[in-house]
């Protein structure tokens, strides 16, 4: 569980892992449905077998990235007192090698920086791998900025110092600019 008052302790670490999840064709399809991106190469298996070193189709990149926020969910246990968190920045996306249709992956967190903007609010930076079972590189890699809205409360744990690797004016002028 991630504790507001704990933070500190945690920057630097692995936070969460998800579980495997099966990249399946079906997914791979209305994916292309859902963003009018039909590639031979995500949804021509036959042609993709042919034309493509991959043996066959693979998912789309933003199929792999738009996975993250399952992954977090599941990964990364949140403070009880959490109302929404919502998605600032993903930075540094970099598709690294292609996610083969079938294939199982998930998402490894790790907590680089964590900010109080104010007693219910906390700005989380966070770096995220896609790994893929049974493969020795990795899907992808990106930083992703959240920020945790926490029900209005005092205590202790709420009422905590900031805890960065920053000043706190560069993160704020850093959340402007991302917006």
């Amino acid at each position: 569980m991630i504790s507001p008052s704990d933070l500190s302790t945690q920057i630097g670490t692995e936070i969460g892992s998800s579980a495997w999840k099966t990249i399946a064709q079906e997914r791979i399809d209305c994916f292309a449905k859902a963003t009018d991106d039909f590639q031979f190469v995500h949804v021509d298996r036959e042609r993709a077998v042919r034309e493509t070193p991959f043996g066959g189709t693979i998912a789309h990149g933003f199929l792999t990235l738009s996975m993250i926020s399952a992954f977090a969910e599941e990964a990364i246990a949140l403070p009880p007192n959490l109302k929404a968190v919502v998605l600032i920045a993903v930075d540094q996306a970099k598709f690294i090698s292609p996610v083969k249709s079938g294939s199982q992956i998930r998402g490894v967190f790790r907590l680089d920086r964590a900010t109080f903007l104010a007693r219910d609010k906390i700005l989380m930076k966070l770096h995220c791998v896609i790994e893929v079972k049974d493969e020795p590189k990795l899907a992808m890699s990106c930083d992703l900025s959240w920020m945790l809205v926490l029900e209005d409360r005092s205590s202790a744990e709420i009422d905590a110092p900031p805890v960065s690797n920053q000043p706190l004016t560069s993160v704020q002028d850093e959340l402007r600019s991302s917006v």
